[in-house]
């Protein structure tokens, strides 16, 4: 049970510094939108992707944890994948694929 909750307390540490990081990069990356030398606008827009970017990555991030814990948990129960399971499953997947892929 110990570990159960160090891990539990891990988890909601690594989520909760999730926000910082992401609060963080976007602070800095707009502190730095006016010491660009670029065209009107252009500069704006390598920020603005640069922030969806590094937000895209952390929401990664995490949804792969939520994934991982779904399998770990599932395996650590000894249950049977059930429909519902495996739709949460799947759903994560995809939403990783999303993330994670160019569009």
């Amino acid at each position: 049970y110990l570990r159960f909750v160090k891990a539990q307390t891990l988890t909601m540490d690594a989520l909760c510094s999730l926000r910082t990081i992401a609060f963080s990069f976007c602070a800095f990356m707009s502190q730095g939108e006016a010491r660009v030398d670029a065209p009107e606008g252009v500069g704006q827009q390598v920020h603005t992707l640069l922030k969806v970017h590094a937000v895209r990555l952390c929401i990664a991030f995490a949804v792969s944890l939520k994934y991982h814990v779904r399998v770990a948990e599932m395996r650590y129960n000894h249950l049977a994948a059930t429909n519902q399971g495996m739709r949460h499953i799947l759903s994560d997947l995809i939403r990783l694929k999303g993330l994670l892929s160019e569009k």
